[in-house]
């Protein structure tokens, strides 16, 4: 079983709507896998166990899209200040 946890970020909640048997099923994978309840394990990890990747995939296609206009956000802003990213 594939389990890559994550960290949370509140910009990317809510990507993939599991259905509710799909949630059952979620929780019944946590148990097998015998994970605790502070561990992460996420909706992509249910999806990439389940065989479903091209969901997991559009979701990781996204959370990168995000990720990469957060980091132009702030190498803008960084070149508005006249910060060298380098440093």
């Amino acid at each position: 079983m594939f389990r890559r946890g994550h960290e949370v970020c509140r910009h990317l909640l809510r990507l993939i709507q599991l259905s509710g048997s799909e949630k059952r099923r979620k929780t019944e994978m946590v148990r097998r896998l015998g994970i605790d309840t502070f561990a992460s394990f996420t909706d992509i990890d249910f999806l990439l166990n389940t065989r479903q990747y091209r969901r997991a995939g559009r979701a990781l296609s996204v959370i990168r899209k995000t990720l990469g206009d957060v980091y132009s956000e702030q190498m803008a802003a960084c070149d508005d200040l006249g910060i060298d990213e380098a440093t």
